[in-house]
């Protein structure tokens, strides 16, 4: 795919991202086109072909669709929730109908059916909507499970005096868009006096377990029966819980408050009121472009969150993978065995005798075998180790800092993903492969996936619900394309995902340079976020604590802050010349530095490999490009973007160019070596009079 992208019609020397991604982006455009495969076809033609392969099956029965099948009906109706034409409502409204709910009409179920109801939303759509249940490990005396219950607290801050007339005229109007009607005063009057009420009642961090059967001791109101027919029908494991096993219950004072005020409010139908709202206000924040669209929802959560859920994280993750070439390490997380035959290596320096003589032998892969492993530990060692020798030399650094750094490095740990194992055939995959039919509506899909795949899919939270955060509260549009590799400041971890094994980020069997170039960088890119501005602010143990060095920072602009704020500007004034908006160069400057600090450390890995190697080796067929050219093509193909209409909403273009062009062209026309590898001129476009770096 590498090769194949290359052009023969732009010089590397002018722009080197079109050098790389013109080919690929010409074969996998994402639109449908009748002169041109789409890059979906593409993908659906390669998936199933190793499915095939990989389950030894001729035939893949339809009632149960292929991988590919299910991502690209999940991506479609994506499209259609992420544009302004796509309609959520009647997605929202679809639901309520399956729920045999009716909001925002009254509904006065019995107190089990409304019971039931909420625990179906917890456990079989992972809608915490009134309280959430988790399993527990194994109680150690007993040897059996124990259940702990969580209530929810809702978001207080809509009922300041600033933002509670807001917050009624959004319940209102969502209530006439479902409902049609005009009037729903005392359905806006119900829902604020409920939190109103919940709000005087703050939760704690007390616990207390009891058995099933003592429940209504601890949970007035509710029997141990209420709780454990829903389990028994919605949960898996819900048949084995016995009436004398434990369940914990968290801030039993308000959890009892809670539901003393919605079961009392049963019969007269305002707890449906309640929790319908608290239903369409998670719904909507996650998957109605209406809802977000809405001037209330932009005045009560302007930073796009609306009640501390992320906004469309996930369709937009998937939809920025199916635009790269990294769509092959998102669809494949299952063993994959497959003939190659382009990539056996050469020696540059073997006799032409010897090269041409080797054949292109079938090679085995197997995207989960220890050898891809071990290869991919190797290059994450070497480039760790290049970055210890990178902070020995850091002018920028007193000797103090350095000490600390060297500290925080010593002690940040990796973190291996539990799909790195040898049989193939992972619990993740099985419940993925389980999956119902998907349908049109992103609402019905979205929360298939969530039911299917577990908590595992939804951002890490506090106990009162909202997003756990690390690191400095950039923008979490940009964690979005951080699949593969992260690092994780709250813990000083650098944790490697299953995308790390499936190309273009590591590729079996091929030469070292095009796995430095593209993971190496990646690895790189990450690791140097431990050490920048929003590094500095947590230690080595994930401690909020300042470890830059307090004695320089007396001496104003002698400062470690000064010094590496100087190194930014320069790259603030190369992102002025694809950027015109100074916030979207700001907001990108983070980004752009790792990734530039990123390709410089793979870039010195990959030398210190050939040296203690004493080999230098390319692509058989492709003994033109050295291994220094080979390892630059890497990097920026790992950064290929086939934008199409989606661009502005992705956040994937800026002005005329991509978020993929902006990173590959401002890293390597940092690189001097770069310049000396392609032959490039000192007037080239890759070539920059004032080279920017930080290590």
């Amino acid at each position: 795919m590498l090769l194949l992208s290359l052009s023969h019609e732009t010089s590397p020397c002018a722009n080197f991202y079109e050098y790389v991604c013109e080919g690929w982006k010409r074969r996998h455009p994402l639109r449908e086109d009748k002169y041109q495969v789409s890059v979906l076809t593409e993908a659906e033609r390669e998936v199933r072909r190793r499915l095939m392969l990989a389950l030894e099956t001729s035939s893949i029965p339809r009632r149960n669709q292929s991988q590919i099948d299910k991502l690209v009906a999940l991506y479609r109706s994506c499209v259609g929730s992420l544009s302004r034409g796509g309609n959520s409502l009647h997605d929202l409204r679809a639901f309520f109908r399956l729920h045999n709910h009716r909001w925002p009409e009254p509904h006065a179920p019995d107190r089990p059916e409304f019971f039931d109801h909420l625990l179906e939303l917890d456990i079989r759509w992972n809608l915490a909507i009134a309280f959430r249940y988790r399993f527990a490990p194994p109680d150690e005396r007993t040897g059996r499970p124990f259940v702990v219950l969580q209530p929810i607290v809702p978001d207080t801050s809509v009922l300041e005096p600033r933002f509670r007339r807001a917050y009624q005229s959004l319940i209102a109007t969502m209530a006439t868009l479902l409902g049609g009607e005009a009037n729903y005063v005392d359905l806006v009057d119900t829902v604020v006096s409920v939190d109103s009420l919940l709000a005087r009642q703050p939760a704690d961090d007390t616990r207390l377990a009891v058995p099933w059967t003592r429940i209504l001791s601890v949970l007035p109101g509710t029997t141990y029966q209420m709780w454990l027919r829903p389990f028994a029908k919605y949960h898996p494991m819900g048949r084995a819980i016995r009436g004398l096993d434990s369940v914990q219950v968290q801030s039993p004072r308000y959890f009892n408050s809670l539901l003393t005020v919605l079961l009392e409010n049963v019969a007269n139908g305002r707890s449906s009121w309640y929790v319908g709202w608290r239903l369409v206000m998670t719904l909507g924040c996650q998957t109605s472009h209406e809802f977000r669209l809405l001037p209330q929802t932009r005045f009560l959560w302007p930073r796009g969150q609306c009640w501390a859920l992320d906004v469309h994280t996930h369709c937009r993750a998937l939809a920025q993978r199916l635009m790269r070439p990294q769509w092959q390490g998102f669809l494949t997380k299952m063993k994959v065995t497959e003939t190659i035959y382009a990539a056996r290596c050469v020696d540059e320096d073997a006799p032409k005798e010897q090269s041409e003589s080797l054949r292109a032998v079938p090679l085995l892969q197997v995207l989960l075998s220890p050898d891809a492993v071990f290869e991919v530990l190797g290059v994450v060692k070497r480039v760790r180790n290049t970055l210890e020798d990178h902070l020995r030399q850091a002018a920028w650094m007193d000797p103090e800092t350095r000490v600390r750094a060297f500290t925080k490095l010593e002690a940040l740990r990796e973190q291996l993903p539990k799909f790195f194992v040898f049989d193939g055939r992972t619990p993740e995959y099985e419940r993925y492969a389980r999956l119902p039919d998907l349908t049109p509506s992103f609402l019905d899909n979205w929360l298939a996936f969530r039911h299917a795949l577990g908590p595992g899919v939804d951002p890490p939270r506090t106990a009162n619900g909202s997003l756990a955060s690390g690191g400095d509260g950039e923008g979490d549009e940009e964690d979005l394309l951080r699949f593969e590799v992260a690092y994780e400041p709250a813990t000083n971890e650098l944790r490697l995902h299953v995308d790390v094994l499936a190309r273009p980020v590591y590729s079996h069997g091929a030469p070292p340079a095009v796995n430095f170039g593209a993971l190496g960088a990646i690895v790189g890119r990450e690791l140097t976020l431990a050490f920048d501005r929003a590094g500095a602010l947590v230690d080595a143990v994930g401690e909020p604590n300042r470890w830059w060095s307090s004695e320089t920072e007396r001496y104003g602009a002698c400062t470690i802050r000064r010094k590496f704020e100087m190194r930014e500007r320069c790259f603030m004034g190369q992102l002025s010349h694809y950027v015109n908006d100074s916030a979207a160069a700001r907001k990108l400057l983070r980004r752009v530095v790792s990734v530039s600090s990123g390709l410089r450390l793979a870039f010195f890995a990959h030398r210190g490999h050939e040296l203690e190697s004493g080999r230098r080796e390319t692509l058989r067929d492709v003994t033109a490009l050295s291994g220094d050219q080979l390892l630059f093509a890497s990097f920026c193909y790992a950064h290929c973007h086939s934008v199409g209409k989606l661009g502005e909403v992705l956040d994937l273009r800026f002005g005329r160019h991509t978020l993929g062009e902006l990173l590959c062209n401002v890293a390597v026309t940092n690189m001097l070596e770069f310049s000396a590898a392609f032959g490039c001129p000192d007037n080239a476009k890759m070539s920059s009079a004032a080279r920017c770096r930080i290590w």
